[in-house]
């Protein structure tokens, strides 16, 4: 779609057509048409990438460039990540990973030759979308450095949810009439020197998610960090010491709202906006924090003592203040009880400390009904929750 309108697709998009480069070059041609009254004004973009959702789309030859890294496995390359991250200092040297978890796939040693090529292959296109992205991330700080305005312009980077591990072959389609395993493998061509290209349609499962959500547990659909701790990469030198750094403070896609209005020196419209009713925002700016000489060291975002954020998803639930979260799962993820865990400790939410803090997951089991009520959620199949015999409804 363009302005509100559906495009024709086999007329109306540029030959070359791949979102990730085509939504590029609309949002430069934006930039550039900018008169010079509004290049003297501060500008708002936001440049949402499709990839590298499913499915799995890339120039031929950037998949090429990445031919044999993944020959390894899942396993492996799970292994290698997380050797690096604590290299790099963004985990702890004895940081316990969680397990793989979901419909894994099997073992890479029990698939034939050829289904470890179709896996490696997947894996390899998810690469080039991320390579793909990379490169047009650059024409657009390109861009801002030849107009004088990267250095003063704010700018964040970051993904919606852990990686995509969901079995889609089984997902049921059309009122349950087929699968879409069965349509894909009517209209769709998936032969291993086809993937990837524009007639293919295929995903990387729940192995390779696990791989690159190491050390959390699980990944999207989980409310395990796993499913819901996202990286977020953030550039403004006004703001940043010299050579940058990084923080595992507790912060929410809630906080970029305020952070924004904070750096723009605006304040939040609440309660109207332009004659409609707003509520008003639950986050917190980042802006004392990433002025902050070390961020990793200083203050956090959110009061460890009174902040508190809650999820839901999909009958999922999951509540979090200072370093404890509690997390209540239904099979066969979990057994319909909460669990709790020390995320400072913890990363992989491997040891529930349920058994042994009730009194603090009494205290987050209160907060999540709060919370509940707070956003008015609705769900008929929840009528109370149990903790140490104490029913809260």
């Amino acid at each position: 779609m363009r302005d509100g309108v559906y495009l024709n697709r086999r007329t109306e998009l540029p030959k070359d057509f791949y979102s990730t480069k085509t939504f590029t070059d609309k949002l430069l041609k934006y930039l550039d048409n900018r008169s010079p009254q509004e290049k003297d004004k501060p500008f708002f973009s936001y440049l949402a990438y499709p990839v590298p959702h499913w499915p799995l789309h890339a120039p031929r030859e950037v998949i090429e460039k990445y031919e044999g890294i993944y020959n390894d496995g899942p396993e492996a390359l799970r292994q290698k990540r997380l050797a690096r991250l604590i290299e790099l200092g963004l985990v702890s040297k004895d940081v316990q990973p969680a397990p793989m978890v979901g419909l894994v796939d099997r073992e890479w040693d029990q698939m034939t030759p050829e289904e470890r090529a179709i896996s490696a292959r997947k894996m390899e296109t998810f690469a080039a979308m991320v390579d793909v992205v990379d490169q047009n991330i650059q024409r657009v700080l390109d861009y801002l450095s030849s107009t004088g305005e990267l250095d003063n312009t704010f700018i964040l980077f970051m993904s919606d949810n852990g990686a995509e591990g969901t079995l889609l072959e089984a997902l049921p389609m059309l009122n349950g009439a087929t699968s879409l395993g069965a349509l894909l493998e009517k209209h769709y061509d998936n032969q291993l020197s086809n993937i990837g290209n524009k007639d293919s349609f295929t995903w990387y499962g729940a192995s390779w998610a696990c791989a690159s959500m190491a050390p959390s547990r699980g990944f999207k659909t989980w409310i395990t960090e796993g499913g819901i701790r996202c990286p977020c990469l953030v550039r403004y030198p006004p703001l940043q010491a010299v050579g940058g750094s990084h923080t595992n403070s507790f912060t929410t896609v809630m906080d970029i709202v305020p952070t924004i209005l904070d750096l723009a020196g605006a304040k939040h419209p609440h309660p109207q906006f332009r004659g409609r009713d707003v509520v008003p925002v639950r986050g917190k700016s980042w802006v004392s924090h990433l002025s902050h000489p070390n961020p990793g060291t200083g203050q956090h975002v959110h009061d460890e003592n009174t902040s508190v954020t809650g999820w839901e998803l999909f009958g999922l639930r999951a509540i979090r203040q200072g370093k404890w979260k509690a997390i209540f799962m239904t099979p066969p993820r979990g057994n319909e009880e909460w669990e709790l865990y020390d995320m400072d400790n913890d990363p992989g939410e491997i040891d529930n400390k349920a058994a042994v803090e009730p009194e603090i997951l009494k205290r987050l089991v209160q907060h999540w009904n709060v919370y509940y009520n707070e956003v008015r959620m609705f769900d008929p199949d929840v009528t109370f929750h149990v903790v140490n015999d104490t029913r809260f409804t």
